[in-house]
C-alpha cells in the first residue's frame, strides 16, 4: 500500500520511500523571507522619499513659474520708463 505522502507500506509494517521534511532549505527560507521583508520596507521608504521629491518639485516650478513672470513685468516696466 502507499500512503498520500508517498510512502511505501509493506505487509511486514516496514515503510519506505515517500515524503520527507527538508531541514536544510527551512534555514535558507527564513533568511530568504527576512531579506525580502528588508527589502520591501526600503522600497516603501524610497517610495515615500520620491512622493515627496515630486511635491517639493511640483512646488519649485510653481515658484519658478511666478518668478518668470514677476520678472517679464518688471522688464516690462523698465522698458516702458525708458
Amino acid at each position: 500500500m502507499v500512503t498520500l505522502d508517498g510512502d511505501l507500506c509493506e505487509h511486514s509494517g516496514a515503510m519506505t520511500g515517500g515524503h520527507r521534511h527538508k531541514k536544510t532549505g527551512s534555514f535558507k527560507e527564513k533568511e530568504v523571507a527576512q531579506a525580502l521583508e528588508e527589502i520591501n520596507e526600503r522600497f516603501q521608504k524610497l517610495e515615500k522619499n520620491v512622493t515627496k521629491l515630486e511635491e517639493a518639485r511640483a512646488g519649485n516650478e510653481e515658484k519658478i513659474t511666478r518668478l518668470r513672470e514677476l520678472k517679464a513685468n518688471l522688464e516690462g516696466d523698465i522698458i516702458k520708463e525708458l
